[in-house]
This record gives structure tokens, sequence and C-alpha cells, in this order.
């Protein structure tokens, strides 16, 4: 074993360093260079990691994409794709190729804001939303005719948004499904063979001790509590269930004979689930007992800090134009405001009685100020970077969506919640029990409850006990990165989608996929692959590797920092029957 030269790749945790070598013929030559590789792999993902490294020599360019893409997708607002953006991110940075695919409405977050590469779908989920009849129907909380309304809408255009997710699928390698896409993008990873992740933006995962809080809020007994899931599941499954088996048909797949949709799916094949939230978002003290393994999460899901260059002029200057004045945020997220001038109204008189200057935030609002007054103490803006300006607030007034609510966590700044609809009440009640926020004002009783804010505004203000307490969380959420530990979740469950780098690519660390097939048909996405992937053995010293890489070095008692030498050779038929097993367990099955 040699050890690492210094300029050479390092290995990083969960990570080792190799070399091939081989004795086969010359078309079976490939460099002998240092590989950072994933240390769980096995001679079945070593296998991928040749057969790729032979593909790049074949090509004649070492510096030949060996990438593999991930479809990332949701529907929704902002704040239903900014934390799969963040993990999107994260892909990118390890060197995947990256896809969202969304609703035209999306596009701009996507493109212009993330640098991402963006596909359509057809549809637009929450454009009612923007309209005034169903806003000021928001207002009221009638939230069924809404929703009524919407399922309409969507029966207009489904069957062409189920056509272009599997037309924007057809070159990926693995996706991550927000919520309200999980039935149909489950079926297409499945009738792709290819690894799909839900993420979950709370702590709603099925479990005995507390409910569901879109069913109910009080905890009454273990049954009841772990029923508000299942009576949910199976509501959604027989609203949606039909249409999903119809699309399952098309795509020549079995029908689903499940009573809780995707959840059903999930439990039985103990599938990898993400969760984008940090424990202080679970209503009880620790995290359920009955929540299983494969339900993973660590932190909120946060993209990178915003750079100093991208901060909008007009916001720099307004912070630093009111001095010391205490700064009050307004928002509602990327929702509009379901009255826009209830909002300017409620700005207005926090800033004249309490003497503060003001930031709204009017998300996709159309909204303005006619007073010279207001708009000298109040800055008015469409959106801004929440890691750069909630820190720099005494208060946050917020509709509590989940992702303001993360945000209000990481910046350490009380917050007084104005929940219009969904979750949104039940994480304003959660804020309010962890001391980091006043008793919440549904935002529909704001006009009739202004001086109730301003009052609520000034104890937040004015509560060295709420800001102690919120600071204090927020050393918590900020001592670890949910986006990396989600990502090595990942390969640890789906280990054919790991990573390798060398000095072929200048250090990049590159995805490897493990071969699918080694029959004669061509692996899916993999064009720059031969017809036949080969399937290798490998000796390391002479003895056959039959553990992964980790394990060989910690029964050697060998550092990840030495080079693993391994000599690659044709499979035995013993280790292929072994390998195609593991194949069908790796994959989602009909």
């Amino acid at each position: 074993m040699a050890a690492s030269g210094s300029g050479g790749p390092k290995p990083g945790g969960g990570e080792a360093l190799v070399s091939f070598v081989t004795k086969l013929p010359d078309a079976f030559q490939v460099p002998e260079e240092e590989l950072v590789v994933p240390s769980n792999l096995e001679r079945y993902g070593l296998s991928e990691v040749v057969n790729r490294l032979l593909a790049r020599e074949k090509s004649g360019f070492q510096g030949a994409s060996l990438s593999m893409k991930c479809a990332v997708c949701n529907v929704g607002t902002r704040g239903d794709l900014q934390p799969l953006i963040a993990l999107a991110l994260g892909l990118q940075k390890k060197g995947w190729e990256v896809v969202i695919i969304s609703e035209e409405r999306i596009r701009s977050l996507v493109v212009d804001e993330f640098g991402l590469e963006f596909r359509t779908i057809a549809g637009d989920s929450t454009g009612i939303i923007f309209e005034q009849e169903y806003a000021e129907m928001l207002a009221k909380g009638k939230l069924m005719a809404m929703m009524q309304e919407t399922q309409k809408r969507k029966a207009t255009w489904y069957e062409q948004f189920l056509t272009d997710l599997v037309e924007h699928t057809k070159d990926v390698q693995m996706m991550i499904s927000g919520p309200l896409v999980y039935s149909e993008t489950y079926c297409v990873a499945e009738k792709l063979g290819i690894p799909w992740i839900p993420v979950l933006y709370g702590p709603l995962y099925p479990t005995a001790e507390f409910p569901n809080p879109f069913v109910m809020e009080s905890n009454w007994f273990s049954w009841l509590n772990l029923f508000t899931y299942n009576f949910l599941y199976w509501a959604l499954w027989m609203q949606e269930g039909s249409q999903i088996n119809r699309f399952r048909e098309k795509l020549g797949l079995p029908a689903l004979q499940v009573r809780r949709g995707m959840m059903s799916m999930i439990e039985e094949k103990k599938l990898l689930v993400l969760g984008a939230f940090h424990e202080v978002s679970i209503p009880h003290p620790a995290a359920p007992a009955d929540w299983p393994e494969s339900f993973f999460f660590s932190n909120f899901f946060f993209v990178p800090s915003t750079p100093a260059a991208a901060v909008p002029g007009p916001l720099s200057s307004f912070l630093e134009e009111v001095g010391s004045r205490p700064v009050v945020y307004l928002g509602l997220g990327s929702m509009p405001a379901p009255r826009p001038q209830d909002l300017v109204n409620l700005a207005e008189t926090i800033v004249e009685k309490l003497e503060v200057a003001a930031v709204l935030c009017a998300g996709w609002s159309d909204i303005s100020f006619k007073s010279k007054e207001a708009e000298r103490r109040i800055l008015v803006v469409k959106s801004a970077p929440h890691d750069f300006l909630l820190p720099r607030c005494r208060v946050l007034l917020h509709h509590a969506g989940a992702g303001t609510c993360a945000a209000a966590l990481r910046a350490g700044v009380p917050s007084v919640c104005l929940p219009v609809m969904l979750d949104q009440p039940t994480n304003a009640k959660h804020l309010n029990r962890l001391g980091v926020a006043t008793p919440p004002i549904l935002f529909q009783d704001v006009p009739t409850s202004v001086d109730r804010v301003v009052e609520q505004v000034k104890t937040a203000l004015e509560s060295s006990e709420m800001r102690t307490k919120a600071e204090a969380i927020a050393g918590r959420v900020r001592q670890s990165d949910g986006v990396s530990a989600a990502l090595e979740r990942i390969f640890q469950a789906y280990p054919e989608v790991g990573f390798v780098s060398g000095s072929g690519v200048e250090g990049l660390r590159f995805p490897v996929q493990n071969c699918r097939e080694l029959g004669g048909k061509k692996a899916k996405g993999a064009h720059d692959l031969p017809a036949r992937p080969v399937p290798f053995d490998f000796l390391v010293e002479g003895e056959f590797l039959r553990s992964s890489i980790s394990g060989y070095l910690e029964a050697h008692k060998l550092s990840s920092e030495k080079v693993l030498k391994l000599e690659f050779v044709r499979e035995a038929k013993s280790s292929h029957c072994e390998n195609q097993s593991n194949r069908r367990s790796m994959r989602l099955e009909a």
C-alpha cells in the first residue's frame, strides 16, 4: 500500500483512496492513478467505477463528463421549492448535474437566482392564490372552496403534466421529490429503476406520540395520534389513487393495491425519507421512538449564504440609514398577502407607534405606499435574502410558513406570527411554546386586532427572555449542515450513486452509478458506457475483496489515507449471481 502523494486527491469522511491495475488485455487498461471513492463501495460499485474509467479512456478525452443527473421535483411556491433547491445545490457542488422540474411560475427563482437547469411541467397549482377572488377566500379561511376550484383546474392540465414529467426524466439516474408530487415521481422512478428520495418539510412522519397537525392539534391517545396520519394518507389516496393507477398502466407498471398511497410503499419497502427540519421543530423533547431508521433528519435545508454583492443595494442602504433604530420585518414569505392593504396599514401603524423602521417583504403581492413619510421609514421589497436580513432585525412578523420559521430560528430573532392556513397555525403555536414568539393571531383577524398586534410586537422588542431563548436555539441550528448530512445519508442508502474523483477531472468528485444491466440492453442514462457493462472481481494483495472497502480497511487496521491497490479481473459466476440479487434489492420494485 502506498501513501497518498502530497499533490494527490485527499479522502474525506466516508471516503478512501484506491488505484486500479489489471492483467486483462489492453482494451481493459486504465491509468494507475489515485482515486477517491466512497469507502462503502463493494465490488459491484467498484465495477461501475472501472467501467466509467474505461468509457473515459475510450472517448479519448480525459475531461469527458462522467457525471450523473438528478431530477429534483415539486410544485407550488418558493417555500415548496427552496429546500429542494438547497439539496440540488449541494449535489451540484459534489459534481452532479441537477435539473429542477416544476411549473413555469418557478423558472425565475431556479434560473435567475440560483443558476440551475430548469425544465417546465404543465400546470399552475398555486396560481389560484394570486387571483383577487380567491385571495379574498383565503383571507376568510374558505379553504375547501379553494381546494375544489384547484381540483377542477388540475383536471385540465394533469395529463400534460404527467407527459412532461416522463419526458423530462428520461436522462436522470436519481429523483428527489417534494411532497406535492410524491405519487407521480415515485411511479416514474420505479419505471426507470432509479433511487427515489421523498422529502418531508416537517415532523410529519406517522407516529403515535403526537397527531398530524393537518388533522387535529390536541394530543389525546396514541392510537388516535397514529390514526390522524393514516387517515390523511388514506384520504389523499382515495382522491388520487385511480388516476395514479391509470398512469401506472400507461407506464407498463402494475396497479398499486395499497390503502395509504405512497406512505404504504415507503413503509413496506423501508425507503429512505429525508426530513428537512431540525429537532427543535418536533413537538416533543426528543424524536418519536416509533420513527424508523429509514426516516432521516438532522437540520433544515438552507441554500448557501448570500454573497455581499448579491444583496439588493436599496436594502443595504436602508439598513445603514436607519442606524440604531430597531428594524421590524413584515412578510408572508412567497405567498401573496390575502389583503395587501391590511399588511400596509399594519406596517404604518407599527412604525408610527413604536418608533421603529420596517422592511415589508411583499412576496408576490402588488402593494405600494402613497405617503412619503412611509416611504422613508418603511422599505418595500418583493423579496429579500433571509440569511442577510433577518439577523439584522429585532422582530420578525410573518405567516409561520415552514421555510420562514426555519429562517427565523436560525436568525435568533423573536417572532410575531400571523398564520393564514394549512400548517401555519400549528407552526406559530410551536414557536410560541418554544418561547421565541408571542401567541399567534390569525391574519384574517388583523383588521380588527391591529392594536393587539402592535402590543405583541412591542413585547417581542422588549423581552430579553424571548431574545435569549431565540439566540440559544439559533446556536443549535447553526451547528450543523442539514444538506451535507442528508446527502451523506442518501449515498449510504444508495451506494450505487456514490462518488469518485481523480486527476483525470482535476480532483472534481463525480458520481458513479453501478451497472444496472449485465445483459445486452444499455443501462438507462448510461450513454457513455458500453452496451454490455463489464462486471469485475477485485483482488487486494492476491486475495478477493469480499467486503466493502471500509470493511477491508478496518479488518486489516489500515488508514483510509493509504492507497488501496485493486487488481480487477473478470467476475466469477458465483459473485455474478450474488450481485444480481443485490441489484434487485436496491431498486424500487413494482
